[in-house]
């Protein structure tokens, strides 16, 4: 049986996933309305508003298309543990490193949210319990 730690970890990953991929559909859905306040407020700048708008528009385009893959890799990857498959314990650490660093340069309040949810959720696969648990996927 499954440790409640493990459980518990997969849950935290799974919120982590929908956190991410929330704040990548209200991203999406607001795309426009960001890129209009944005140039509203451009006024002295070396660049064309073209120019600017076309940056912005590439930015939020890689905020959008980050946001959706780290929400996939995260449900994916916690679907997969649920499943007994141990190698999406270390992903999750990959992921979790990639959380961060995503944070760092875009940071939202369901993202920090989502990623502090998911390092709460990888202390809880690497308790004692949840490491014999694993330990015993391999032997068994």
């Amino acid at each position: 049986m499954r440790p409640r730690a493990v459980q518990v970890g997969i849950v935290l990953w799974a919120v982590d996933a929908a956190l991410y991929l929330a704040t990548a559909v209200l991203l999406i859905a607001s795309h426009n309305t960001v890129v209009q306040e944005f140039a509203k407020q451009q006024k002295n700048t070396t660049l064309t508003p073209e120019q600017v708008l076309d940056a912005l528009n590439a930015q939020l385009i890689v905020y959008e298309v980050v946001f959706v893959l780290l929400a996939v890799l995260a449900g994916l990857f916690a679907y997969m543990l649920r499943a007994q498959r141990r190698w999406a314990r270390v992903a999750f650490v990959v992921l979790a490193l990639v959380q961060l660093a995503s944070i760092a340069l875009a940071p939202t309040t369901p993202t920090q949210l989502g990623t502090l949810a998911g390092l709460v959720g990888l202390l809880m696969l690497f308790l004692p319990k949840s490491s014999a648990y694993f330990t015993e996927l391999k032997q068994g």
